[in-house]
C-alpha cells in the first residue's frame, strides 16, 4: 500500500496495482469480487466521493455485513436483545459474526467515521486465571517475595443460598508481567464474626495464542457470606519468579429485604457474550461476563452493565413485569449527579420469579459527553405495584486515541 502511495503518476499507480493483484490472485477471482465492492460502495456511501464516507472501507474489506442496524438521530435508547444504545445523531453498527468483527460508525456532516472497531462473541480472545483446587500448592512466605500491586474491583449482589450475600472480587494483571502459568491465591477475608474465608487456591494462566485486545490476565472470586462489614486480603503468588501481587478490599454487605436495599450494584464489564471459558464468569444465562478494569473507558467505547432488582411482585404465572429507564449524568467536584445528559426512553421486561438479572451493552455515541466523570442510573419500575429502585455506578470517559483508518484499495 505504501508503495502505491508513493507513486505520483497515474500511469505508475495503475502498473504497480495490477502487478499486486498478478500476484496475489493468479485466477483473477479474489480482484472480481474486490471491484464488485468497490462498485457497491460507491453506489451506497456518495457516488464519486465515497472513499470520504469510513463505511465504504469496511464494506470493500469485508463484504456485506451479516447484521447492520442503522438508526436516525434520536436521543433516546433502542433495545435490541439484551442491548441499549444512547444516542443523539445518525448511526450505524455493523457486525460480522463469522469474523466476530463489529464496528460503529457516526453521521458527521455528509459521510459516517467510524469511531469503533473491535471483537465480538466468542472470537473475543481474553486471558485468565483458571482455578485449580486440585492443584498441590506450593508454600513459601510472602514476606519473602517481590511486592507488586494486584488490579482489584468488587461488586455485591444476592446469593442463590438463602440469607447469605454474593461478594464478587475481580482482579487482574498484565499479561506482560506473567512468565509462569501456575499460580497461587491466597484470600483471607474477615467479617462481624472473626474470620469467615481463609483459603489458599492453584490457578492456572490461560491464554489465547492470538492477539490480545486487551493485554490484561482476569481472576475472579465470588463468596457467599451474611450480611456485615467485611475486609479481604488477596495475594497472587507467582511461584516460579517468586513475585507477590497484593491488593484488598472492603464492603458493607447488605440483606436485600423489600423496601430497604431493592437493587445490586452495578458492574462495568468489558465483556458480555456466549463463550462458556469458566464458571467463575458465569451469571445465570449469561456465560461470560468478564468486569472491567477500573472504571475508565475511551470515548466513544462500547462497554456492559448488569445489575439485578429484587423483590419485584409476580403475575399469576410466576414472572415479574418490569419498566426499565437509563440516565447518564455530569458530576460535580465530589462525585455528585449534577447535570441529566441522556434520558432514555423506558423499555420493558417480563421474566419469570422475583429477581430481575439483566446485562447491557452501551453505545455511548454522543458528542454531548466529552471527556470526564459521569454517573449512569438505572430507574426500574415494578409495574404491578409502581415501586422504584435504582442502580448507580460511577465512570470515567478519557480521550479517545482514534480508530485506524482503513483503506479501500
Amino acid at each position: 500500500m505504501e508503495a502505491y502511495r508513493s507513486r505520483p503518476e497515474r500511469a505508475s499507480r495503475d502498473s504497480c496495482y495490477r502487478r499486486y493483484w498478478e500476484q496475489a490472485d493468479p485466477s483473477g477471482q479474489a480482484e472480481a469480487e474486490h471491484r464488485r465492492r468497490l462498485g457497491q460502495a460507491q453506489e451506497l456511501f456518495g457516488g464519486e466521493n465515497f472513499y470520504r464516507d469510513e463505511r465504504s472501507a469496511v464494506w470493500v474489506r469485508y463484504g456485506q455485513p451479516e447484521v447492520r442496524l442503522c438508526y436516525q438521530a434520536q436521543p433516546h435508547a433502542v433495545d435490541m436483545r439484551h442491548s441499549k444504545i444512547l444516542i443523539e445523531q445518525p448511526w450505524e453498527i455493523w457486525e460480522y459474526k463469522n469474523l466476530g468483527r463489529q464496528f460503529d460508525f457516526i453521521r458527521q456532516g455528509d459521510y459516517y467515521r467510524m469511531v469503533w472497531s473491535g471483537l465480538s462473541d466468542a472470537l473475543h480472545p481474553i486471558a485468565f486465571f483458571e482455578p485449580q483446587p486440585e492443584r498441590q500448592k506450593t508454600f513459601f512466605r510472602a514476606a519473602d517475595c517481590r511486592q507488586d500491586t494486584l488490579g482489584l474491583r468488587s461488586a455485591r449482589f444476592r446469593s442463590f443460598k438463602p440469607d447469605l450475600m454474593r461478594w464478587e472480587i475481580y482482579w487482574w494483571l498484565p499479561t506482560a508481567a506473567l512468565k509462569d502459568q501456575e499460580y497461587i491465591l491466597i484470600v483471607d477475608i474477615e467479617g462481624p464474626e472473626g474470620r469467615a474465608i481463609a483459603e489458599t487456591l492453584g490457578y492456572r494462566l490461560v491464554k489465547p495464542s492470538q492477539d490480545l485486545p486487551l493485554p490484561l490476565a482476569f481472576g475472579q472470586s465470588n463468596y457467599d457470606l451474611k450480611p456485615g462489614f467485611y475486609r479481604a486480603d488477596l495475594q497472587l503468588l507467582d511461584v516460579r519468579e517468586r513475585v507477590c501481587y497484593r491488593a484488598q478490599a472492603s464492603a458493607e454487605l447488605l440483606a436485600y429485604r423489600r423496601g430497604v436495599q431493592e437493587s445490586s450494584d452495578v458492574e462495568l464489564a468489558v465483556l458480555s457474550d456466549t463463550t462458556y471459558v469458566s464458571a467463575q464468569f458465569r451469571k445465570g444465562d449469561y456465560r461470560r461476563i468478564v468486569a472491567m478494569p477500573g472504571e475508565t473507558v475511551e470515548k466513544y467505547q462500547p462497554f456492559f452493565v448488569y445489575y439485578e432488582i429484587y423483590n419485584l411482585s409476580l403475575s399469576r404465572d410466576s414472572c415479574h413485569y418490569l419498566s426499565l429507564q437509563h440516565q447518564i449524568f455530569s458530576t460535580d467536584d465530589q462525585g455528585f449527579s449534577k447535570e441529566c445528559l441522556i434520558n432514555t426512553d423506558p423499555i420493558e421486561s417480563t421474566q419469570p420469579g422475583t429477581t430481575y438479572r439483566g446485562c447491557q451493552k452501551i453505545h455511548l455515541l454522543s458528542e454531548n459527553l466529552p471527556p470526564g466523570r459521569y454517573v449512569l442510573r438505572v430507574n426500574a419500575e415494578d409495574k404491578f405495584t409502581g415501586r422504584n429502585s435504582q442502580a448507580i455506578v460511577g465512570f470515567q470517559i478519557k480521550p479517545r486515541s482514534g480508530p485506524k483508518r482503513m483503506s479501500v484499495k
